[in-house]
């Protein structure tokens, strides 16, 4: 099954650790929503018709997606599950699995949250316009 990650689960080495069998199928793009820092810390989408959102299609297995669902608190209701549309580059759409945090207010991002992001952004080459984007936060970094 496919997963759209969009914050710190970009980040291969962390993808790895809590998901060893998923492979990345590459750079996708979820239209119509951005990203925002909740009150924990973490990022989230929020429906914004105006915006896109890059991030990581990962290709899971069913316990991969029990282990994501454990990490991100899917049980305590910190995140919930949907299914999306996103595009890879190639322009094929798919349907993926996305987390959708319960808390949607915005706030700052935990210590060294989006450094991570941010580094991973450039390493899987995501739109430079993104990448700035989501560096913006860099300066309000917990």
């Amino acid at each position: 099954m496919y997963y759209f990650a969009y914050g710190s689960n970009i980040v291969a080495s962390q993808m790895a650790t809590r998901c060893p069998h998923a492979s990345a199928v590459g750079v996708a793009c979820l239209q119509g929503y951005t990203s925002r820092i909740n009150s924990r810390g973490v990022a989230t989408v929020i429906l914004d018709e105006t915006h896109q959102v890059y991030g990581i299609l990962w290709d899971i297995t069913p316990q991969e997606l029990l282990a994501l669902d454990r990490y991100e608190g899917v049980k305590a209701g910190l995140y919930e599950k949907a299914t999306v549309v996103v595009e890879l580059l190639s322009n094929r759409q798919v349907e993926a699995l996305i987390y959708l945090a319960t808390d949607q207010s915005i706030d700052l991002p935990r210590p060294q949250y989006m450094e991570d992001i941010v580094v991973a952004a450039k390493q899987w080459k995501l739109p430079q316009a993104y990448i700035r984007e989501l560096a913006i936060w860099l300066s309000t970094d917990g």
